[in-house]
């Protein structure tokens, strides 16, 4: 019965172990950036600013340009 404890803790309990950890970090990231983001419009920050700050959780690679305002696109900004 030990033998297959450890063979069933080795093979299967430690990747799942593993896989939740990760999950739970993300999760918590994800968390973060969501109060964070409250916080910064309750403190009534410039979208600008709360973007940028809210982007610096995100690693540069995976980031996605901020899309360009209405008056940017028409030429009169």
């Amino acid at each position: 019965t030990t033998f297959y404890g450890s063979l069933l803790s080795t093979l299967f309990f430690l990747p799942i172990a593993g896989k939740l950890k990760a999950r739970t970090l993300l999760e918590l990231i994800n968390l973060e950036i969501v109060v964070e983001g409250g916080i910064s419009i309750l403190e009534d920050n410039n979208p600008l600013f709360v973007y940028e700050k809210l982007s610096s959780y995100i690693p540069a690679r995976l980031r996605r340009p901020m899309k360009r305002t209405i008056r940017e696109q028409n030429g009169s900004a």
